[in-house]
């Protein structure tokens, strides 16, 4: 049925059965019945897990401080025994994208220096999770995980259950985005990254109680991450290039690299930025209101 709730079913069976479809959707990943390559195959787990732990954000409240401690690091320690091959594969993909929107600009010579690098490393970290024998290790993860999602348990029913969770998550953000406007910092666009990825996924969720607004946040919203997420690899790609792009480039190669990535984040923050004071110019509580009115009509219809 989808990363969505449906309209006859309680809030609690949509947690439930949302959460469980995506454990199974990642045991079919990891087990080589989707045809993907392990690479993507593990980008896409990790990302499951990443919707699995939103929708814990959500109900968070519901469930209580101590079962989403719990549960929440339990998934977020299962992602990161992937994040090694995921960190490796977004930097060959944070290479091609700088390559793509500067076509004219790159030196590829230089380009084709670091990419070949990067590839090697992304090799070497794909040959040894095929050593490391990955999949009964993370099929015993995602057993447990199942067990630990049938025993969820909200404590209200209906809208009362997801508002204060989705509220405090739009406030976070919201916040977040006035932190990255006043002081601009990497700390700051990480947490606002954060929260607003949150907020991308929960407006997912709630997808279908009124369509023609929610699809178009959620666009805006998929679109503010992507910017964050590349500005932020971008970063990551630049902390390397400084740390040992001389053992691959001359100093005037990797200058000009590191100019090329210097203006690309800024581009990339600059649409951050303005698509955020887009997003996040409600008042949280109207917000929150806005959706109750929604969910309500919605559950009647």
């Amino acid at each position: 049925m989808g990363y969505r709730f449906t309209k006859k079913e309680s809030v609690r069976g949509g947690v439930r059965r949302m959460a469980h479809e995506l454990l199974d959707t990642a045991t079919r990943d990891l087990g080589g019945e989707s045809q993907r390559d392990l690479a993507t195959a593990i980008h896409e787990t990790r990302r499951t897990f990443k919707k699995i732990r939103a929708i814990l954000r959500l109900v968070q409240p519901e469930l209580g401080k101590e079962v989403y401690s719990s549960d929440n690091a339990f998934i977020r320690d299962a992602s990161r025994q992937l994040s090694g091959l995921r960190d490796a594969k977004v930097l060959v993909a944070t290479m091609d994208r700088l390559i793509e929107a500067y076509p004219n600009e790159v030196d590829g010579q230089a380009v084709g220096a670091v990419r070949g690098v990067l590839q090697r490393r992304l090799q070497t970290s794909l040959e040894g999770m095929e050593d490391q024998d990955l999949l009964p290790t993370m099929t015993q993860l995602i057993d447990e995980a199942g067990r630990r999602v049938a025993r969820w348990s909200l404590r209200h029913g209906g809208w009362r259950a997801l508002q204060p969770g989705l509220g405090r998550v739009y406030r976070l953000g919201s916040r977040a985005h006035a932190s990255v406007l006043n002081k601009p910092t990497d700390a700051s666009f990480h947490e606002w990254r954060k929260q607003a990825k949150y907020l991308y996924y929960h407006v997912r969720v709630l997808g279908r109680i009124r369509p023609k607004k929610m699809k178009p946040l959620a666009a805006q919203l998929d679109e503010l991450t992507e910017a964050l997420g590349d500005a932020n690899d971008l970063s990551v790609l630049q902390i390397l290039l400084i740390e040992q792009g001389e053992e691959w480039l001359d100093q005037t190669q990797l200058d000009e690299l590191l100019n090329l990535i210097k203006t690309r984040r800024c581009d990339l923050l600059d649409i951050a930025r303005e698509l955020g004071s887009r997003i996040f110019r409600e008042k949280p509580n109207r917000f929150v209101k806005r959706l109750d009115t929604d969910w309500k009509a919605w559950r009647r219809r």
